[in-house]
């Protein structure tokens, strides 16, 4: 293949999608919405958006009935399925952290006090310990942390996108 040129607009980037494939897409925030009513009034629902239902079923959005947003009831929709299923994942994992951290609650302003914490790191899940920095899914103990690993490792890769 030849040499191109693309004319890249200010505000603008080049990406590459595919083998002989690039797209200019806008990378300025100068069009973003800055409130969440304006976001509902600027984006059509998509019809790969879902939410999650009161018996924590995930549904889709049949975006051809239910296209305008709703700024109040419309802040518990997720971008696709698989979001969903990390949230809900996500959901899970806080209750059952809490069951086995029995109320401890990390003190992430003390210095002195070592959480224990399992974190999404470079797309795989490490364990490690922390004093000062937060993750979501800390404990008080490296027994209870490794033991909650071991048991959960399932959700905790569901809900890997969030934490």
């Amino acid at each position: 293949m030849g040499k191109f040129t693309i004319d890249v607009p200010s505000g603008h980037s080049v990406i590459k999608s595919g083998e002989n494939c690039y797209r200019v897409v806008d990378v300025s925030t100068e069009h973003l919405p800055t409130t969440w009513e304006e976001f509902c009034k600027r984006t059509k629902i998509s019809s790969l958006e879902c939410r999650i239902g009161q018996t924590s079923v995930i549904w889709s959005i049949n975006s051809s009935i239910h296209t305008t947003r709703n700024p109040y009831s419309d802040k518990s929709l997720l971008p696709d399925k698989k979001t969903a299923e990390a949230f809900l994942a996500l959901i899970q994992l806080a209750q059952l952290k809490e069951c086995y951290n029995g109320g401890w609650q990390p003190d992430w302003n003390n210095s002195e006090e070592f959480k224990y914490v399992i974190m999404n790191n470079s797309g795989k899940l490490t364990k490690s310990c922390s004093i000062n920095i937060n993750y979501v899914l800390s404990f008080r103990t490296e027994a209870l942390r490794d033991h909650f690993l071991t048991s959960f490792r399932d959700l905790i890769e569901t809900a890997k996108p969030l934490i």
